[in-house]
């Protein structure tokens, strides 16, 4: 049984010839390596530097069509590299945070809206983030 990979940097599938008929895979989504059982050995596959890249929530409205509204932010994560936040609010940009590089809280501004976006960019490994109106959501 033949293994693929895909290149996100080429952007192509080939195959892979340095294992055989992986026994079993284990994804460390920490350090987003793959691992695999190959015979009595197991390898490191398809791991590398983070690359910067864009994720986008969806649009989150509140239930009741009340506009609503958040105060703190914070970002958990090995965030050495940093990630940038913006938050949208009825589809217009309220708040961009300078490269967050830690998981400290970050004070949000007075903004009221009955739909909600967040967008991150960056090559940090952001694990969660928390968007709340209080800071005991923080802990």
């Amino acid at each position: 049984m033949p293994t693929y990979k895909f290149d996100m940097a080429s952007k192509r599938i080939s195959k892979d010839t340095s294992i055989t008929a992986p026994e079993a895979l284990f994804a460390d989504l920490e350090t987003d390596t793959l691992y695999v059982v190959d015979g009595t050995a197991i390898k490191a596959m398809h791991g590398g530097a983070a690359i910067a890249g864009t994720w986008r929530s969806c649009v989150v409205k509140a239930p009741s069509g009340v506009p609503t509204g958040f105060a703190w932010l914070r970002a958990n994560g090995l965030m050495a590299s940093g990630v940038v936040v913006k938050l949208y609010a009825d589809g217009a940009l309220v708040h961009t945070t300078p490269s967050l590089t830690n998981g400290e809280p970050r004070r949000l501004p007075d903004t009221m809206a009955r739909a909600w976006e967040i967008e991150l960019t960056g090559a940090a490994r952001v694990t969660s983030l928390v968007v709340t109106d209080n800071t005991e959501d923080l802990l």
